[in-house]
């Protein structure tokens, strides 16, 4: 069950990847940002607060430990890494194309 969350945690090094190639100055703070709405989201549908939809905003919500092993579709995940390929290329081409030096 452990692998099957890889591909949420690449979801979110691309949104950091996309975020520093092009806003580097806040990229840092924006990170945490937003790791601390996926967390505090899922800690609130935890405890009954939000329903399943806004939970899956998240990456991680596709890769649940609440979702059994043997119902676990392959299709978000796939998705999800490519996402996060996508994601880690912008984020690339905006460091690459900016002027260092």
């Amino acid at each position: 069950m452990s692998l099957s969350k890889i591909p949420s945690v690449w979801t979110i090094i691309g949104i950091a990847a996309l975020l520093y190639g092009w806003l580097p100055r806040i990229s840092s703070v924006l990170n945490w940002l937003i790791l601390g709405v996926f967390i505090f989201i899922e800690m609130l549908w935890e405890v009954g607060i939000v329903g399943w939809s806004a939970l899956q905003l998240t990456p991680f919500a596709y890769a649940h430990y609440s979702i059994p092993i043997h119902e676990l579709s392959i299709m978000p995940l796939i998705l999800l890494t490519f996402i996060a390929a996508a994601l880690s290329g912008l984020g690339l081409w905006g460091f690459n194309s900016r002027s260092i030096g």
